[in-house]
């Protein structure tokens, strides 16, 4: 049957419980992801062990498998709240460490200023404003998501009628989990790893495109 639809996922901070959780389940099913990584924000790492961040340098490698690493900057700071001068360097720095062209506004915050900064350094950007997006996208510096998954919001059938409903409407499904981790329920964006596994292997039964926000503009 052909294929049609997108379906992305993208995990911003980039925890090492992702790399060992996440990684493995995609990689069994073939598809690629977009990690969204964060260069030094200790604040992300504070708390129980496996909230721990995976070094920047050792998420790269996975390029070679088909995923994608995005910039989430430099110390994952409120875009809209920093000077002109920090928000040149938590985009630019971010941008050539990872030679990432895709940003993740950290926390969702971004405005017409941060947008036109973004422009200097990436070709897309995607945000936490709610939607499906359209093949092509109609603004790549504002990219919706259909959902920002947590402990809360993730149910394993209404995860499964979105992304049928992305391949009934031929339309871009985004979605996006922080955590991914069956011991750590304390956290909020924390979905549990067998829950996300069930929801990979209903994708991976339809005929809808999985693609990494940098292929699906054909970058």
């Amino acid at each position: 049957m052909l294929k049609r639809g997108v379906i992305t996922f993208v995990f911003d901070d980039g925890y090492e419980r992702v790399y060992r959780n996440a990684l493995p389940l995609l990689n069994k099913h073939r598809m690629p992801a977009v990690f969204a990584i964060t260069i030094n924000a200790p604040k992300l790492a504070r708390g129980k062990q496996f909230r721990s961040l995976r070094p920047w340098q050792q998420w790269l490698p996975i390029k070679q498998q088909g995923h994608e690493i995005a910039s989430h900057t430099v110390s994952h700071s409120d875009l809209t709240k920093v000077s002109q001068d920090q928000l040149h360097h938590e985009l630019h720095q971010s941008a050539a460490l990872l030679k990432a062209t895709t940003l993740v506004y950290p926390g969702g915050a971004f405005n017409d200023t941060v947008v036109k900064a973004a422009t200097k350094y990436f070709t897309a950007a995607r945000t936490i404003i709610k939607g499906f997006e359209s093949i092509p996208p109609r603004d790549p510096l504002r990219l919706k998501v259909m959902k920002n998954y947590s402990r809360h919001s993730f149910s394993v059938w209404p995860a499964n009628l979105r992304a049928l409903w992305a391949w009934l409407a031929n339309s871009w499904l985004i979605e996006t989990y922080h955590m991914i981790d069956d011991n750590d329920q304390e956290m909020i964006h924390t979905v549990k790893t067998a829950d996300f596994s069930r929801h990979l292997a209903f994708v991976s039964r339809l005929p809808i495109n999985v693609k990494t926000i940098r292929d699906c503009l054909g970058q």
